[in-house]
């Protein structure tokens, strides 16, 4: 492998650390499982909307957190 390779995957497994790309693919899986029911027009149980307000609260949240952290620094 050459050096380009070995940073690449350092930075997935380091994401993968932090839980970076778990938080996306939760987030994109539970918007996207809210979004298929609207544009199918079944009714959206109150419960996942409760959990798509959490999760895209907690993903936003977490991406303002570790902003203001990186500007401390």
């Amino acid at each position: 492998m050459n050096r380009m390779e070995v940073t690449m995957w350092d930075k997935v497994l380091d994401l993968l650390a932090r839980s970076v790309i778990m938080q996306s693919v939760l987030t994109i899986l539970v918007v996207g499982a809210w979004l298929y029911m609207i544009v199918m027009g079944k009714p959206v149980p109150e419960l996942l909307e409760t959990v798509v307000g959490l999760v895209v609260g907690f993903f936003f949240g977490s991406k303002v957190t570790g902003g203001m952290q990186s500007l401390r620094k």
